[in-house]
């Protein structure tokens, strides 16, 4: 049965910061660090300017490159975002808050849930989440018969910032 969890996460070792992150999922699994990193001169930002999407496939997310958040508005402080870029039913993308720290995860993605591996950079250990997916009702303007895909728990946002794209981008290089 699908339930909301809180995962409390260790933000820094050390600092006795924490940070819940309330996510839908199957498996509630051990605490995560969250990753510091810097700042990468990627060639990639400026080619993803925008939410990238094939047509909606009724059997799982479709390729491109997808932002989700806990806030319909992005960069809200306090807030949970996923930034994701699906392949061929793979995943590769972070958890992060903004102004703060991020995590790495790679994964799949079926009907039902998207399954990931988060890495916990100080160590390396790889920690099991699955997020259920959902199906939103075709909006009038639409074809009746399309349905769309999202992350429980999560709204879709329709542009990615640089700064989105550069933590993508650490995690595709990381984990791809």
């Amino acid at each position: 049965m699908i339930t909301h969890t809180n995962i409390s996460s260790l933000l820094a070792r050390g600092t006795g910061l924490i940070l819940g992150f309330a996510l839908a999922t199957l498996n509630p699994s051990p605490t995560l660090a969250l990753e510091n990193s810097s700042p990468q001169n990627s060639s990639q930002s400026s080619q993803m300017n925008f939410i990238a999407q094939s047509e909606s496939s009724s059997s799982s997310l479709a390729d491109g490159v997808y932002l989700y958040g806990q806030s319909p508005e992005p960069e809200q402080i306090g807030q949970e975002y996923l930034v994701i870029r699906v392949n061929q039913g793979q995943v590769v993308g972070a958890f992060y808050m903004p102004q703060s720290e991020f995590n790495c995860f790679y994964g799949n993605v079926n009907a039902q849930q998207m399954n990931l591996s988060v890495v916990d950079p100080y160590d390396n250990s790889v920690h099991p989440y699955s997020i259920a997916l959902q199906t939103t009702s075709p909006v009038a303007a639409q074809n009746a018969s399309s349905v769309s895909l999202t992350l429980e728990g999560y709204h879709q946002l329709s542009k990615l910032s640089e700064n989105d794209q550069r933590i993508l981008n650490v995690c595709v290089q990381k984990h791809q």
